[in-house]
């Protein structure tokens, strides 16, 4: 991994595009991971993608876009979380099962998508179970289980297919 912690290092847009604005003399490759301090100290990795260009201030590269998680539900630490596609289906979101006063409802969360992709695991239909034992409330839909049947599995049959 390279790390650039120039304080030349920066954001930069070009054609309306975030991109990485890295000195001259640093040496990198598209696919290189790279650190980029920002002017007020936040530090964030990244992946390069391919060249862009130069300016007077250092070589312009874009960022290289992650890989696609598969959409479903992921397990992080007891936590329930569900991968989507957005409507046009070009970029996916993560959403977090928040639990509140015995009710489940799935919430946007801002950093999902690279929690899950550092952390997460695939949700088994055992881990919905003991989630739904838990709460009482099912693991993929977050609705509450009232069914026996489903409150003994701890998960309904429709929602347990989907896994």
């Amino acid at each position: 991994m390279i790390t650039i912690t120039n304080p030349q290092a920066s954001w930069t847009k070009w054609d309306e595009q975030w991109c990485v604005l890295l000195p001259e003399d640093a040496e990198a490759a598209g696919g290189a991971t790279v650190t980029v301090v920002s002017r007020n100290g936040d530090a964030k990795e990244v992946k390069l993608g391919e060249a862009l260009g130069s300016t007077d201030y250092g070589n312009v590269w874009s960022i290289a876009k992650p890989e696609a998680l598969e959409n479903g539900y992921y397990l992080i630490d007891g936590g329930i979380f569900k991968v989507r596609p957005t409507k046009d289906g070009e970029r996916q979101y993560g959403m977090r099962l928040s639990v509140f006063n015995g009710r489940g409802k799935w919430e946007y969360e801002q950093g999902a998508m690279r929690l899950i992709r550092e952390q997460g695991v695939k949700l088994t239909v055992e881990e919905a179970a003991a989630f739904g034992h838990l709460h009482g409330l099912c693991a993929v839909c977050g609705r509450t289980l009232t069914d026996p049947k489903s409150v003994e599995r701890g998960i309904g049959p429709v929602c347990a297919g989907k896994l």
